[in-house]
């Protein structure tokens, strides 16, 4: 009897294992640290895109004020003079690179409301750890995708109101801003949700 269920108690297992390999495959995965460099693109939610990973997106114009460069999430379409567009994810934060590959732009925590800034210094040390806020949701199948405070559902794409060069910029929960303030740049009515999809390099 101990012969017939030996073998009978180790399919089981077997069987057990595959089931649970199975169950933990299906789920996403959350990542602090993405492997790869990676390109960013954010792909329209409500309306039809002109490819399958978005708009390519950039670092555009966003000041400059005492040793510190400030840059803003933009499209590429809007500011198609950016040319920083390598990004990384290590320890939940956010870095970017020069054309020449050096890491020397740092993403900022983005608020509620607020786009997503990143500054450039020589003169001041990176606030790594200050700014730890982002993940990257890599799903059972399809392109991964960044996430702010373990959301990845609330980024939208808004026009900027006026200015001589109006850039379309990347903001985190538009949906938190109820009463906009005279001085916001955008029109929250005008922005439209989108994923960010993660591109590897």
């Amino acid at each position: 009897m101990e012969l017939i269920l030996a073998p009978l108690f180790a399919v089981l297992v077997h069987l057990t294992a595959l089931s649970v390999g199975q169950t933990t495959t299906d789920q996403p995965v959350v990542q602090a640290t993405f492997p790869q460099n990676f390109n960013l693109a954010a792909l329209n939610t409500t309306l039809p895109n002109a490819n399958i990973t978005g708009a390519p997106l950039v670092l555009g114009a966003g000041g400059a004020t005492g040793g510190v460069t400030v840059y803003s999430t933009s499209t590429w379409n809007s500011f198609p003079y950016g040319s920083l567009n390598t990004f990384a994810l290590v320890n939940n934060a956010l870095r970017g690179f020069l054309p020449d590959g050096t890491w020397a732009i740092n993403g900022t925590s983005v608020a509620q409301g607020g786009a997503l800034t990143w500054i450039a210094s020589r003169m001041y040390p990176a606030p790594q750890e200050q700014n730890a806020v982002y993940s990257v949701v890599s799903p059972p199948s399809g392109l991964p995708t960044l996430a702010a405070y373990d959301r990845a559902d609330l980024w939208s794409l808004c026009p900027d109101k006026n200015g001589n060069y109006p850039q379309t910029r990347l903001v985190y929960n538009v949906a938190s801003i109820e009463n906009p303030p005279s001085w916001l740049t955008f029109d929250p009515a005008s922005c439209y949700g989108v994923v960010v999809n993660v591109i590897a390099l």
